[in-house]
């Protein structure tokens, strides 16, 4: 029969690994982000870029999990949120695109007061909103989309 070692110590588990991790299981995930972010080596650009993702993503979805217990499950979960946030934002950002669009030609579109005092007594009046034919093919009767242009 074979003679088994004693456990080791945890600090001589953590010394031969190299990470410098205490074992004791009561290290959190942003706890270990900050050693890990003040052990690298790199150009001062880039350690704050880190930094910055680790202060303003990281800590604030998965820094609270213990080190020991952090599994797929909770990394999952957290670009799950990423991913519904996501999505979120482009619905808005698609809305405004859309609300944007509306108002390009109408009442509001109108430019500022004229730049010469002929403009009214030009009889050319203000610009209103009309359709104007696409650069290439054949005259369409929708056109290419609304445009403001002079009468």
């Amino acid at each position: 029969m074979r003679d088994r070692l004693d456990i080791p110590d945890p600090s001589e588990v953590s010394r031969r690994i190299g990470v410098g991790v205490p074992l004791d299981g009561a290290m959190t995930v942003g706890e270990w982000l900050e050693t890990w972010g003040a052990s690298k080596k790199t150009k001062t650009t880039t350690t704050n870029g880190y930094r910055s993702h680790i202060r303003v993503h990281l800590k604030p979805g998965v820094g609270h999990y213990r080190l020991d217990r952090f599994n797929v499950g909770h990394v999952q979960e957290f670009f799950d949120g990423i991913d519904a946030a996501n999505e979120v934002a482009a619905a808005e950002n698609q809305d405004r695109r859309e609300q944007e669009a509306r108002a390009k030609c109408g009442k509001n579109s109108r430019p500022g007061p004229p730049s010469r005092s002929g403009w009214r007594s030009s009889g050319r009046g203000w610009p209103r909103c009309r359709r104007t034919r696409p650069s290439r093919g054949p005259r369409r009767s929708s056109g290419s989309g609304p445009r403001c242009a002079p009468r």
